[in-house]
């Protein structure tokens, strides 16, 4: 099955004949080309991702005006109405905020509108994203000799799971800068997968500016930006494709960011300096809290160990990342 992003979605995958003399002779391509022959409406895909993105909104939207703002959110909706009003900055934000003038803008501008309900309205519709990219990355990074059924059970499986997991719901109900950093970046990353084709140059574009976005958001996203560049530029990718993969996304992304470094340098250094000295929030059993006692993440652990005895070398490295 191809899917919606590959060729478009009125593309429908047909049957590859293959030779009897042919397939003896090489049951595994004869298999691969059943697999790619197998065939799912258009329809059933789309319907299926809807009703992910409308699971994943619902549950972050029901009872958004149940509590009542938290200092995060406050901090965050003043900054932004106080620039949009008033041209002012609040308490020196980008001193101690983990995120530039991105999300407070859209929060401020999200509570002019609809009041503290609007911007979590807003992080819900983002959380939605978030998992409709995660969807459709899983089901690009599945490889093309899976047959269609499995390959978006596999995806809505993916797309179920970051909608109904704890965690994202909780992220996903506040007004927060995580929200706007985790769907540009998997927004990204759905654009960039799978590494193993050549890709588009405006989708490379449009996976560095989103990325950037992500970054802009949440600054502790750049964690991953030295991964993905270093693996787009692996040798055995030939010199072609080295030399787009760095024009289109490498350089245009570490361009951004030392830009948004060079105009905000004080604000960043400080903000390194104040985080090394900041205690007031850390764990004092970081590992209890974060893995032992994280039910979801045993969960999803769990459900890893299902497929791992039947996973390639290839698939197991993506699982594991």
């Amino acid at each position: 099955m191809t899917t919606l992003l590959e060729r478009g979605p009125n593309t429908v995958e047909m049957p590859t004949a293959v030779s009897p003399s042919r397939a003896s002779a090489n049951p595994e391509a004869a298999s691969g080309s059943r697999a790619r022959g197998t065939v799912i409406p258009t329809w059933a895909i789309v319907v299926g991702l809807l009703g992910v993105v409308v699971t994943a909104f619902g549950l972050r939207v029901l009872m958004v005006n149940q509590q009542s703002a938290y200092m995060d959110e406050v901090a965050q909706i003043l900054t932004g109405r106080l620039l949009i009003q008033e041209r002012a900055v609040y308490a020196y934000i980008l001193n101690w905020n983990y995120g530039s003038y991105l999300w407070p803008l859209m929060a401020g501008a999200a509570d002019i509108v609809g009041g503290l309900q609007g911007v979590r309205t807003l992080t819900a519709a983002l959380g939605a994203i978030m998992t409709l990219a995660t969807a459709v990355a899983t089901a690009r990074l599945i490889p093309r000799s899976v047959d269609a059924p499995r390959r978006w059970t596999t995806a809505l499986v993916a797309g179920l799971i970051m909608a109904l997991f704890p965690t994202a719901i909780g992220i996903g109900r506040f007004g927060t800068y995580d929200s706007v950093a985790g769907a540009a970046f998997m927004s990204g990353v759905a654009l960039l997968v799978p590494f193993r084709d050549p890709q588009r140059r405006w989708s490379l574009l449009a996976a560095a500016v989103l990325l950037f976005v992500a970054f802009l958001s949440k600054y502790v996203v750049a964690i991953y930006f030295p991964v993905i560049c270093l693996y787009l530029m692996m040798p055995y990718r030939g010199r072609k494709a080295l030399v787009r993969n760095s024009g289109w996304f490498v350089l245009p992304l570490a361009l951004a960011c030392a830009v948004y470094f060079s105009a905000f340098r004080e604000n960043m250094l400080f903000l390194l300096s104040f985080s090394t000295s900041y205690t007031d929030l850390q764990s004092t059993a970081p590992l209890s809290v974060y893995v032992w006692e994280r039910i979801d993440v045993w969960v999803l652990a769990a459900i890893a160990l299902v497929g791992i005895r039947g996973a390639s070398r290839t698939q197991r490295l993506v699982g594991l990342s």
